[in-house]
Protein backbone atom coordinates (compact mmCIF):
# COMPACT_ATOMS: atom_id res chain seq x y z
CA UNK A 1 0.00 0.00 0.00
CA UNK A 2 1.12 3.29 -1.31
CA UNK A 3 1.08 6.78 0.39
CA UNK A 4 1.35 10.05 -2.55
CA UNK A 5 0.26 13.69 -2.06
CA UNK A 6 -2.64 14.40 -3.91
CA UNK A 7 -2.84 18.01 -5.26
CA UNK A 8 -5.77 20.22 -4.24
CA UNK A 9 -6.66 23.57 -5.88
CA UNK A 10 -6.72 26.38 -3.16
CA UNK A 11 -6.71 23.75 -0.12
CA UNK A 12 -3.20 22.23 -0.35
CA UNK A 13 -2.55 18.75 -0.43
CA UNK A 14 -4.30 15.70 1.36
CA UNK A 15 -2.85 11.98 0.96
CA UNK A 16 -3.76 9.48 -1.11
CA UNK A 17 -3.65 6.02 0.44
CA UNK A 18 -3.67 3.22 -2.15
CA UNK A 19 -5.10 -0.40 -2.05
CA UNK A 20 -6.51 -0.44 1.35
CA UNK A 21 -8.00 -4.12 1.72
CA UNK A 22 -11.73 -4.26 2.12
CA UNK A 23 -13.98 -6.44 1.93
CA UNK A 24 -12.12 -8.74 -0.46
CA UNK A 25 -11.45 -5.93 -2.54
CA UNK A 26 -9.04 -2.81 -2.25
CA UNK A 27 -9.82 0.77 -2.61
CA UNK A 28 -7.90 3.83 -3.48
CA UNK A 29 -8.71 6.70 -0.54
CA UNK A 30 -7.50 9.97 1.05
CA UNK A 31 -7.88 11.70 4.03
CA UNK A 32 -9.27 15.09 4.32
CA UNK A 33 -8.79 17.50 6.79
CA UNK A 34 -9.00 18.64 9.86
CA UNK A 35 -11.93 20.47 8.94
CA UNK A 36 -15.71 20.13 9.87
CA UNK A 37 -17.23 16.94 8.53
CA UNK A 38 -19.82 18.99 6.17
CA UNK A 39 -16.23 21.11 4.76
CA UNK A 40 -14.29 17.73 4.09
CA UNK A 41 -17.28 16.01 2.10
CA UNK A 42 -17.45 19.51 0.29
CA UNK A 43 -13.92 19.10 -0.88
CA UNK A 44 -14.51 15.80 -1.41
CA UNK A 45 -17.44 16.40 -4.07
CA UNK A 46 -16.00 19.35 -5.42
CA UNK A 47 -14.65 19.23 -8.73
CA UNK A 48 -13.22 22.49 -9.21
CA UNK A 49 -11.15 22.00 -6.29
CA UNK A 50 -9.11 19.13 -7.51
CA UNK A 51 -6.19 19.04 -9.96
CA UNK A 52 -6.12 20.47 -13.15
CA UNK A 53 -3.90 17.11 -14.44
CA UNK A 54 -6.07 14.70 -11.99
CA UNK A 55 -9.75 16.15 -12.06
CA UNK A 56 -11.01 13.12 -9.62
CA UNK A 57 -13.70 13.44 -7.49
CA UNK A 58 -14.39 11.22 -4.08
CA UNK A 59 -17.25 9.64 -2.29
CA UNK A 60 -17.13 10.12 1.34
CA UNK A 61 -16.29 6.54 2.87
CA UNK A 62 -18.87 4.42 5.06
CA UNK A 63 -18.26 4.20 8.87
CA UNK A 64 -16.65 0.33 7.74
CA UNK A 65 -14.84 2.21 4.81
CA UNK A 66 -13.16 4.24 7.09
CA UNK A 67 -12.42 2.06 10.00
CA UNK A 68 -10.74 0.00 7.19
CA UNK A 69 -8.29 3.12 6.26
CA UNK A 70 -7.84 4.29 9.80
CA UNK A 71 -6.11 0.52 10.20
CA UNK A 72 -3.62 1.64 7.35
CA UNK A 73 -2.95 4.82 9.05
CA UNK A 74 -2.82 3.73 12.36
CA UNK A 75 -0.21 1.06 11.21
CA UNK A 76 1.72 2.77 8.58
CA UNK A 77 1.96 5.78 9.31
CA UNK A 78 4.97 7.68 10.69
CA UNK A 79 2.71 10.06 12.50
CA UNK A 80 -0.74 9.29 12.18
CA UNK A 81 -3.55 11.93 12.14
CA UNK A 82 -6.10 10.64 13.39
CA UNK A 83 -7.40 9.44 16.83
CA UNK A 84 -5.04 12.24 18.52
CA UNK A 85 -5.73 14.98 18.82
CA UNK A 86 -7.85 15.45 16.06
CA UNK A 87 -10.87 13.62 15.48
CA UNK A 88 -11.34 10.54 13.10
CA UNK A 89 -14.83 11.72 11.28
CA UNK A 90 -16.20 7.84 10.99
CA UNK A 91 -19.47 8.40 8.50
CA UNK A 92 -22.87 9.36 9.58
CA UNK A 93 -25.58 7.39 11.90
CA UNK A 94 -29.37 8.23 12.51
CA UNK A 95 -30.48 7.72 16.07
CA UNK A 96 -34.07 6.61 15.86
CA UNK A 97 -36.27 6.04 19.17
CA UNK A 98 -35.71 1.89 17.86
CA UNK A 99 -32.05 1.83 16.65
CA UNK A 100 -28.90 3.75 15.77
CA UNK A 101 -28.65 3.22 12.09
CA UNK A 102 -25.35 3.29 10.76
CA UNK A 103 -24.77 4.38 7.17
CA UNK A 104 -28.14 5.71 6.73
CA UNK A 105 -29.94 5.92 3.82
CA UNK A 106 -31.00 8.22 1.32
CA UNK A 107 -33.72 8.68 -0.96
CA UNK A 108 -33.20 8.69 -4.84
CA UNK A 109 -33.78 13.00 -4.17
CA UNK A 110 -30.49 12.58 -2.02
CA UNK A 111 -32.31 12.69 1.16
CA UNK A 112 -32.14 11.15 4.15
CA UNK A 113 -34.72 8.58 4.90
CA UNK A 114 -35.68 9.43 8.82
CA UNK A 115 -39.57 8.55 8.77
CA UNK A 116 -40.75 5.36 10.27
CA UNK A 117 -42.68 4.33 7.43
CA UNK A 118 -39.64 4.20 5.15
CA UNK A 119 -37.02 2.81 7.54
CA UNK A 120 -39.22 -0.06 8.41
CA UNK A 121 -39.57 -0.92 4.92
CA UNK A 122 -35.50 -1.13 4.14
CA UNK A 123 -35.21 -2.76 7.48
CA UNK A 124 -37.92 -5.92 5.86
CA UNK A 125 -35.05 -5.87 3.36
CA UNK A 126 -31.89 -6.52 6.11
CA UNK A 127 -30.92 -9.57 7.78
CA UNK A 128 -31.02 -10.39 11.21
CA UNK A 129 -27.33 -11.51 12.26
CA UNK A 130 -26.01 -11.78 15.90
CA UNK A 131 -28.79 -9.22 17.18
CA UNK A 132 -28.56 -6.16 14.68
CA UNK A 133 -29.92 -6.13 11.12
CA UNK A 134 -27.44 -5.45 8.27
CA UNK A 135 -28.99 -4.74 4.57
CA UNK A 136 -26.70 -6.64 1.95
CA UNK A 137 -25.09 -4.05 -0.30
CA UNK A 138 -26.69 -4.17 -3.97
CA UNK A 139 -29.91 -4.57 -2.35
CA UNK A 140 -31.28 -1.00 -2.38
CA UNK A 141 -30.09 1.65 -4.25
CA UNK A 142 -28.04 3.60 -2.81
CA UNK A 143 -27.86 2.06 0.19
CA UNK A 144 -24.56 0.64 1.43
CA UNK A 145 -22.75 -0.62 4.27
CA UNK A 146 -25.93 -0.25 5.90
CA UNK A 147 -26.80 -1.54 9.69
CA UNK A 148 -29.84 -1.14 12.19
CA UNK A 149 -28.21 -1.46 15.91
CA UNK A 150 -31.22 -2.21 18.37
CA UNK A 151 -30.36 0.01 21.79
CA UNK A 152 -30.05 -3.29 23.78
CA UNK A 153 -27.21 -4.85 21.70
CA UNK A 154 -24.49 -2.86 23.39
CA UNK A 155 -23.96 -0.53 25.81
CA UNK A 156 -22.37 2.97 26.62
CA UNK A 157 -19.40 4.11 29.10
CA UNK A 158 -16.05 2.69 29.70
CA UNK A 159 -15.61 -1.11 28.87
CA UNK A 160 -12.75 -3.53 27.42
CA UNK A 161 -11.59 -3.69 23.89
CA UNK A 162 -13.32 -7.37 23.77
CA UNK A 163 -16.33 -6.30 25.21
CA UNK A 164 -16.77 -3.12 22.68
CA UNK A 165 -15.69 -5.73 19.67
CA UNK A 166 -18.56 -8.05 20.60
CA UNK A 167 -21.49 -5.12 21.11
CA UNK A 168 -23.66 -4.43 18.46
CA UNK A 169 -22.70 -0.94 17.50
CA UNK A 170 -19.34 -2.52 16.88
CA UNK A 171 -20.12 -4.85 14.61
CA UNK A 172 -22.89 -2.10 12.93
CA UNK A 173 -19.95 0.71 12.41
CA UNK A 174 -17.76 -2.10 11.02
CA UNK A 175 -20.25 -3.51 8.85
CA UNK A 176 -19.34 -7.04 9.60
CA UNK A 177 -21.51 -10.69 9.91
CA UNK A 178 -19.50 -12.00 12.53
CA UNK A 179 -19.62 -12.80 16.21
CA UNK A 180 -17.23 -9.62 16.67
CA UNK A 181 -15.68 -6.40 14.92
CA UNK A 182 -11.82 -8.03 13.96
CA UNK A 183 -10.73 -3.88 13.22
CA UNK A 184 -12.16 -1.57 15.41
CA UNK A 185 -10.95 -4.36 18.17
CA UNK A 186 -7.56 -4.53 16.75
CA UNK A 187 -7.67 -0.50 16.82
CA UNK A 188 -8.97 -0.49 20.14
CA UNK A 189 -6.78 -2.73 21.67
CA UNK A 190 -3.53 -0.77 20.57
CA UNK A 191 -1.18 -0.14 23.33
CA UNK A 192 -1.82 3.75 23.32
CA UNK A 193 -5.51 2.69 24.55
CA UNK A 194 -4.57 0.84 27.17
CA UNK A 195 -7.29 1.64 29.95
CA UNK A 196 -9.75 0.57 27.35
CA UNK A 197 -12.69 2.35 25.55
CA UNK A 198 -15.40 4.87 25.89
CA UNK A 199 -18.54 4.93 24.35
CA UNK A 200 -20.86 7.68 24.61
CA UNK A 201 -23.95 10.03 22.49
CA UNK A 202 -25.53 6.71 21.07
CA UNK A 203 -29.11 7.94 22.80
CA UNK A 204 -31.97 8.29 21.17
CA UNK A 205 -32.33 11.62 19.82
CA UNK A 206 -34.19 11.34 16.17
CA UNK A 207 -31.19 13.18 14.51
CA UNK A 208 -28.68 12.54 11.81
CA UNK A 209 -24.78 12.75 13.59
CA UNK A 210 -21.29 12.25 12.89
CA UNK A 211 -19.83 9.05 14.60
CA UNK A 212 -16.48 9.81 15.73
CA UNK A 213 -13.27 7.88 16.87
CA UNK A 214 -10.83 10.03 18.93
CA UNK A 215 -8.24 10.41 22.12
CA UNK A 216 -7.69 13.47 24.11
CA UNK A 217 -5.14 11.19 25.89
CA UNK A 218 -4.88 13.69 28.19
CA UNK A 219 -7.85 14.38 29.13
CA UNK A 220 -9.74 10.91 28.27
CA UNK A 221 -6.81 9.12 30.34
CA UNK A 222 -5.21 7.12 27.54
CA UNK A 223 -8.66 5.82 26.21
CA UNK A 224 -10.28 5.68 22.57
CA UNK A 225 -13.41 7.53 22.51
CA UNK A 226 -16.61 6.74 20.40
CA UNK A 227 -18.49 8.87 19.94
CA UNK A 228 -22.53 9.03 18.26
CA UNK A 229 -23.03 13.16 19.32
CA UNK A 230 -21.19 14.87 16.56
CA UNK A 231 -21.96 17.52 14.27
CA UNK A 232 -21.42 17.63 10.57
CA UNK A 233 -21.92 21.64 10.33
CA UNK A 234 -20.68 22.99 13.48
CA UNK A 235 -17.37 24.65 13.98
CA UNK A 236 -16.81 24.60 17.45
CA UNK A 237 -15.40 21.33 18.33
CA UNK A 238 -15.75 19.14 15.26
CA UNK A 239 -12.97 19.94 13.34
CA UNK A 240 -11.09 16.28 12.27
CA UNK A 241 -10.25 13.68 9.34
CA UNK A 242 -12.62 12.23 6.79
CA UNK A 243 -11.43 9.47 4.75
CA UNK A 244 -12.88 10.06 0.40
CA UNK A 245 -12.85 7.20 -1.28
CA UNK A 246 -11.55 7.83 -4.89
CA UNK A 247 -14.49 7.59 -7.18
CA UNK A 248 -13.85 8.73 -10.92
CA UNK A 249 -12.55 10.92 -13.40
CA UNK A 250 -14.80 14.40 -13.85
Amino acid sequence: MAKTQYELRRTGTVEMLSSIPHDGGQLDMALFGPNTYYKNVGDMENPSLHSKNLPTIFTPATTSESISAAIYDLENADNPKIFDPNWLQAGLVFKSSEWVVINPPRSKQGYFVTDEKNLKSILNEAVKINGIYRVPNGKIESVRDCSFVPYDSFRQGVQSSEDFARSGLARGLEYVEGGEAPKLKMISANGDFARGIKVFGFDREDGIRVAWLFSNRGIEDNRLSVCGNGWWDCDVGSSGFAFGVLKKSA
